[in-house]
């Protein structure tokens, strides 16, 4: 599962590149601030923390509108998510004797005046 999601993820950069007619670090936001101030995307210039033009996915779905590279950025950021979140962690969790994944939970009490 982790090689095809891997070779999604390189499949849909390669599309992101042909879109925006240049290679660039995709996960990179400022990457992605600079395409956008070069395409001129209406809304782009939408501010986040630090007055910084955002890339955050609502801002993305709104210039989805005008143009396909936000939308093919946002099915970019979920499948890496899914795949170093879950595909590649989730089995170096797996305990070796009983072949399965297995939870713990801590309760700590806590003292009275802390």
């Amino acid at each position: 599962m982790s090689v095809a999601m891997e070779k999604e993820v390189r499949r849909l950069e390669k599309e992101i590149w042909e879109l925006a007619g240049m290679e660039f670090n995709v996960i990179r936001p400022r990457s992605l601030r600079k395409f956008f101030r070069q395409a001129e995307l209406a809304g782009a210039d939408a501010a986040g923390s630090g007055r910084v033009r955002s890339t955050a996915v609502d801002i993305l779905e709104d210039l989805a509108a005008q143009h396909p590279l936000p939308s093919k950025i946002i099915e970019y950021r979920e499948i890496a998510k899914l795949k170093s979140t879950y595909v590649d962690s989730l089995p170096k969790l797996i305990n070796r004797e009983t072949g399965r994944l297995h939870t713990s939970f801590s309760q700590q009490r806590r003292r009275q005046g802390d």
